[in-house]
């Protein structure tokens, strides 16, 4: 996974006498994530304020700044781990602070494992006779996609290798995916439905 912290994934568990002091449970706080973000990979830094016992057993806060990296192609649900940073409670040893990854909705993307969905509106006339799109990627490339096929409901175009990073790696990406909408006209006078006629009918 995308952990910080080495020990996060150990499996290894070191047996404790009964005189050390119990754990305490992990605290999970969830932390929304741009898709550009996630696309990309970034360091962040967050301030974590806890409450810890003075040497008189009276509460107090005390407050740090963290800042952990996240690989290119993070996925919601990655946890990051800061151990031993949740409150302080008597005869317990203070559990982790753990950050849940959330995607926050993005205005043009939606994510599906490791492929990008773009959906685009077409003009009926448009999915008849063919166009092109321009496709601005998550880390600001631009290209366009030539559309020369006849578009039917449901349609849709792969681009390969323009999805999100898989594991981290910039060079192995899922796919791009383009969702094609048609959009019927609402209306069209007896002369365009003639005219209409006179074309389908003429093949």
């Amino acid at each position: 996974g995308f952990f910080t912290s080495a020990s996060a994934d150990n499996p290894y568990v070191r047996a404790r006498s009964s005189s050390q002091r119990k754990k305490d449970r992990d605290q999970e706080q969830e932390y929304g994530l741009t898709l550009e973000d996630m696309y990309t990979g970034t360091t962040k830094k967050i301030r974590l304020t806890r409450e810890i016992l003075d040497a008189s057993g009276q509460r107090m806060e005390v407050s740090r700044v963290h800042e952990f990296t996240l690989k290119p192609g993070t996925k919601s649900g990655t946890k990051i781990r800061f151990e031993g940073e949740g409150h302080e409670r008597q005869g317990y040893e203070p559990g982790d602070v753990v950050l849940v990854i959330k995607e926050k909705p993005h205005k043009v993307y939606t994510r599906s494992g490791n492929n990008l969905v773009l959906k685009k509106k077409v003009p009926l006339v448009d999915a008849l006779t063919g166009f092109e799109i321009t496709v601005e990627t998550l880390d600001h490339r631009r290209f366009r996609v030539p559309v020369r096929e006849i578009i039917s409901p449901g349609y849709s175009k792969t681009i390969s290798n323009e999805g999100f990073p898989i594991k981290g790696d910039i060079n192995n990406r899922g796919d791009l995916v383009i969702e094609f909408e048609i959009i019927f006209p609402t209306y069209l006078s007896s002369d365009k439905k003639q005219r209409l006629k006179e074309v389908f009918s003429s093949d």
